[in-house]
C-alpha cells in the first residue's frame, strides 16, 4: 500500500469545516492557537488528530513566489521535506513550539487571505493520531 506523507486540501470556502470558519481566528488573535491547537477530520472509517505547527500568510500565485505549497502533495524526500517545513518555520506568525520530522504526515490547510493580492493564509498541521 502506497502512503502519502502529505495530505494537501485548499478551499475558498467551506460552510461544511468548522476549521475554515475558524482560521480567521488564528490570525487575528494569537492566543487562539493555545485554546484551539488541534485540527480533527474524519470519515465512516476513521478519524485523524493533527496538531498545528505553522500558520502563516503567503502569495499565492506562481509569479509571486517560490513556495508553491499547492503542487507540493508528495514530499517523499527529505530534502523536499525539510525545505517545506523551514519555509513554514521562517515565515510562521507564532512560534507553536511543535516538533515536526521527516516521516510525519502533513495537513496543509489554505484559505483566501486577500483579493489584491491573490494571497493565502495557511495552516500547517502534523498528523499526531488516528483512531479506527
Amino acid at each position: 500500500m502506497i502512503r502519502r506523507p502529505t495530505r494537501s486540501t485548499q478551499s475558498r470556502s467551506s460552510a461544511a469545516s468548522d476549521v475554515y470558519k475558524r482560521q480567521r481566528r488564528y490570525r487575528q488573535d494569537y492566543d487562539f492557537f493555545y485554546d484551539s491547537p488541534f485540527v480533527e477530520l474524519g470519515n465512516l472509517y476513521k478519524n485523524y488528530g493533527y496538531v498545528i505547527f505553522a500558520f502563516l500568510i503567503t502569495p499565492g500565485s506562481y509569479n509571486a513566489t517560490d513556495f508553491v505549497y499547492w503542487n507540493m502533495e508528495e514530499l517523499d524526500t527529505k530534502e523536499g521535506f525539510d525545505s517545506y517545513v523551514q519555509h513554514c518555520r521562517a515565515h510562521q506568525m507564532l512560534d507553536t513550539g511543535v516538533d515536526v520530522q521527516y516521516g510525519d504526515q502533513l495537513l496543509t490547510l489554505s484559505t483566501c487571505y486577500a483579493d489584491y493580492d491573490n494571497s493565502r493564509f495557511i495552516i500547517v498541521a502534523r498528523l499526531y493520531v488516528i483512531h479506527i
